[in-house]
């Protein structure tokens, strides 16, 4: 039995770690990602604009100086070339978004 968040489908924040085969579908490649966040509502709200878009995201959970933070990315994109272009469309949405190397 888990918890009823684990039940759901979204947020992704609520999930501190990625099941093993999403680990594995970004250990390389690149992401986009949309923003990062210190509110877990800020990011989905973020990722619901993105959805608006066409863009299916996903809130990834982080601790950065000992804080909480909340990326929103896209991806993976197997080619550059490919997260450029889905970069480009968002930037027309009035999205700016950063390229990020997976390793």
């Amino acid at each position: 039995p888990g918890s009823p968040a684990a039940a759901l489908p979204a947020p992704a924040a609520t999930a501190p770690v990625a099941p093993a085969e999403e680990r594995a579908a970004t250990d390389s490649g690149y992401m986009l990602q949309a923003g990062a966040f210190r509110s877990s509502d800020d990011a989905d709200g973020m990722r619901a604009r993105l959805a608006l878009l066409g863009f299916e995201a996903r809130v990834v959970a982080a601790e950065v100086g000992g804080q909480p933070m909340y990326r929103v990315r896209i991806g993976p994109f197997a080619q550059q070339e490919e997260a450029n272009r889905a970069r480009a469309r968002l930037i027309d949405g009035g999205i700016e978004a950063s390229v990020v190397r997976q390793r």
